[in-house]
């Protein structure tokens, strides 16, 4: 959204769990409003953009919008069930991330589907102007390895402690949201170089990614993960960071920049590899790989698309 207001677009920016009745939506960047009362939008709104079907009832119709757009960013229709069906239906075209989203979707509703994955933001490929990261101070001069996303249920813990009980003089840095139940361990420092730092502003993230040696994905392979293309490793990537990551079917469209590994034993070999690729010449090619993958390149892409329905045209 950010980056479609970058092109010049207006955005209105609305979360449901985050509603505050009678605040008016508020200017944060050029064009981009936050919404907290989305009753007080008095702008007409051309296209609504859901990506969270299980509020659709609520905004569909509501501002007499041209053009509904279904997000689909993640496998979660057993969470969503029916609400995932009907917004389906709904949707006058569906934006998916991954090949295996995009093949579920053509299936079910047989046009109007298309395929943008993931993207990062441009600052990300400068890490100059470093601030100083207290938490992290304690572990200066220490072989670092992060990681910097949900952790939710698909988050592989008992790999996590493998690892870390093997590389036991490497510190292991988790960043980010606790989403399903955490180990306890985690939570009470119960490991020596196990440490979870809580979560960050993202325009923080940058200078965390820049402070580790190896950055992992070190994900359980399921229906979510499969179907998931992690915006962590664009921006991990965007750092210059060598990436170690299980071996998911979205991932390996990255094989030639990241290491892909499935269990324990891969996982270390590859992890001794990456700290081998820490080199300037290394951190170029995977800055130079990743800056076509901008969001403000996906939005473009997205642009096309909404142009060739021929509802109105809308500039690039």
């Amino acid at each position: 959204m950010t980056a479609f207001a970058e092109l010049g677009h207006k955005v209105y920016y609305c979360q449901n769990f985050q509603q505050r009745k009678g605040i008016k939506p508020y200017e944060i960047k050029k064009n981009l409003f936050i919404c907290p009362d989305p009753n007080l939008i008095e702008d007409n709104i051309d296209i609504l953009w859901i990506g969270n079907p299980g509020i659709q009832n609520e905004w569909i119709g509501k501002y007499k919008e041209k053009l509904v757009v279904y997000d689909c960013v993640d496998d979660f229709y057993k969470f969503w069930g029916s609400n995932e069906d009907m917004l389906t239906r709904k949707a006058d075209i569906i934006i998916t991330t991954s090949k295996i989203l995009y093949d579920r979707k053509i299936k079910q509703k047989g046009e109007d589907v298309y395929l943008i994955s993931n993207g990062f933001n441009e600052d990300f490929l400068n890490v100059d102007n470093k601030p100083f990261l207290e938490d992290l101070s304690k572990y200066e001069g220490k072989i670092k390895i992060g990681y910097i996303g949900a952790l939710a249920n698909w988050f592989d813990y008992e790999l996590l402690f493998n690892l870390a009980f093997l590389f036991n003089k490497y510190e292991f840095i988790l960043i980010g949201q606790e989403f399903h139940t955490m180990p306890e361990g985690i939570k009470q420092e119960g490991y020596k170089n196990i440490h979870w730092l809580g979560l960050k502003p993202h325009s923080q993230l940058k200078y965390y990614i820049n402070a580790m040696d190896v950055c992992i994905i070190p994900f359980k392979k399921n229906e979510i993960t499969e179907a998931t293309d992690p915006v962590k490793l664009y921006e991990y990537l965007a750092v210059g960071k060598p990436v170690v990551a299980t071996r998911l079917t979205t991932i390996k469209n990255f094989e030639s920049h990241v290491y892909l590994a499935e269990g324990f034993k891969e996982f270390t070999e590859k992890i001794n590899i990456a700290m081998s690729e820490r080199k300037e010449v290394d951190v170029n090619l995977r800055k130079n790989y990743i800056k076509q993958f901008t969001w403000k390149y996906r939005a473009q892409e997205a642009i096309k698309i909404l142009n060739e329905l021929n509802r109105f045209t809308i500039e690039i």
